[in-house]
């Protein structure tokens, strides 16, 4: 069996890309209804302040991504890599620890654990499956 492990982390990181847009809007609106709400939710900042984070770690890992792959393909794909463990921290924080936690905030943040988790897979698999040049 030949593994493409590139395309399937190339083909990862484009899904998160396309979901991108859906879950920064998502977790932007929830925060802030959060906020503003008549019902008191307690530690709001640090929530606020952690899914802020997640949404600028998600950002920058796919703006650094899509400019550098072509030229510094290894150092960008460790960069992926290395944001990724930001992100599965994040999540770990909006799933056991913040307190009121909406379903669509936990089905976003699993979500995201599974992306996050088989990107951190198949860029670790890149070294050992490489593809070799057809013409050289």
């Amino acid at each position: 069996m030949k593994l493409d492990a590139e395309i399937m982390f190339d083909c990862l990181l484009y899904i998160n890309a396309f979901y991108y847009g859906m879950f920064f809007s998502c977790n932007f609106v929830m925060t802030t209804s959060k906020y503003f709400s008549v019902v008191s939710t307690p530690d709001i900042e640090r929530d606020a302040a952690v899914t802020f984070t997640l949404l600028a770690i998600e950002f920058l890992k796919l703006i650094v991504y899509k400019k550098y792959k072509e030229k510094y393909r290894g150092i960008s794909s460790t960069f992926v890599i290395l944001m990724n463990f930001g992100t599965l921290a994040c999540n770990f924080y909006m799933l056991k620890l913040m307190s009121p936690v909406l379903k669509l905030e936990k089905l976003l943040s699993i979500l995201l654990v599974m992306l996050s988790s088989c990107e951190i897979f198949f860029g670790a698999l890149q070294p050992w499956f490489k593809k070799k040049p057809y013409y050289t």
